[in-house]
């Protein structure tokens, strides 16, 4: 009996510590770098989204700033640009790079297309994936003619050797 008995509390242990050591990605709103802000975050990477000023920046895993005060840009939209709207929602995701996260920002103007804005993290990656894309609904044609990846307002600080 007390074989079994402390087969089974050594079993319970290994598992209290496989559990307690994975690392979960997290989705949360607060007020910490601006008030209505949503934030994307594991163990070793941070992203934070205001939704007031359409910035957003990332942390390493010694809570440094690696990217500060940029937005995201489709074409002429921006989004630190004055909208209609910014909305957000998230999902949990399970691909060939792992089980994570997904947030997605959606900045809405007004008779005019919108922009759609994703960040993919996952529970054991140091880094982030960023999709874009264009929602028209409006019955005027939109023609995408730029697509870059991200811009700066002021600085953006990427220090590669500092990410993970």
């Amino acid at each position: 009996m007390k074989k079994l008995l402390l087969g089974f509390l050594l079993l319970f242990v290994f598992y209290l510590n496989t559990a307690l050591a994975q690392n979960h990605v997290t989705v949360a709103t607060g007020t910490a770098d601006g008030p209505n802000s949503v934030y994307l975050k594991n163990d070793r990477v941070e992203l934070g989204f205001n939704l007031n000023t359409g910035l957003y920046f990332v942390k390493n895993a010694k809570g440094q700033k690696v990217i500060d005060y940029a937005y995201f840009q489709a074409g002429g939209l921006q989004s630190k640009d004055a909208c209609e709207k910014i909305t957000w929602s998230s999902e949990d995701i399970s691909d060939a790079l792992g089980k994570g996260k997904a947030l997605t920002i959606k900045i809405a103007f007004e008779n005019y297309a919108d922009t759609l804005w994703q960040a993919r993290m996952y529970e054991e990656a140091p880094f982030l994936i960023f999709n874009m894309g264009i929602n028209n609904d409006t019955s005027t044609p939109y023609q995408l003619m730029s697509f870059p990846a991200g811009q700066r307002v002021s600085s953006v600080h990427i220090q590669r050797d500092k990410i993970s």
